[in-house]
């Protein structure tokens, strides 16, 4: 049975630790929509769900996403 249960243990921590990295960086995101970060090309959606698929990408080692932060000054 613990042969069994430990790698399932490990793989749920890490997709909960992945999950979570996700959604705090979908959380930091969400408010900077539209301003700091923007789409490529576009208008920018506002919505959290956006925030979340930038968080996603910025998680995996390529990301696909077409937004950007934009730096100023």
């Amino acid at each position: 049975m613990l042969s069994f249960c430990s790698p399932v243990v490990l793989i749920v921590y890490v997709l909960l630790w992945t999950l979570g990295l996700t959604l705090g960086a979908g959380r930091i995101i969400h408010p900077r929509l539209g301003g700091a970060v923007r789409a490529s090309s576009g208008e920018t959606p506002a919505d959290f769900m956006t925030a979340l698929y930038a968080g996603t990408s910025s998680t995996a080692f390529r990301s696909c996403a077409r937004l950007h932060a934009q730096v100023y000054g």
